[in-house]
């Protein structure tokens, strides 16, 4: 956030980093209740890990982002303009 202003690029690493946990802990949860290959595992594992990184690189170039400013922010700095 830079003077009030709301960045999507910080709004959606958060959002994919809580995303990555909760995938990382699902794909954990099914390897438990099945069998399966080593390799079959450590894809999976990637695959969560790889597409958070694409969605993180991708929400970080200039040409994707987008800001904005909440009202009540909006207001307040208007304010401080109007007393100067």
């Amino acid at each position: 956030m830079v003077g009030g202003l709301i960045c999507s690029d910080d709004v959606i690493y958060f959002l994919a980093v809580i995303s990555l946990f909760l995938w990382l802990s699902v794909i954990k949860l099914n390897n438990e209740k099945t069998r399966r290959s080593f390799l079959s595992k450590t894809m999976r594992y990637t695959l969560a890990v790889c597409t958070i990184i694409v969605i993180g690189f991708a929400s970080s170039r200039p040409a994707l982002m987008f800001f904005m400013m909440p009202p009540a922010a909006s207001s307040v700095h208007f304010r401080k303009k109007v007393r100067k």
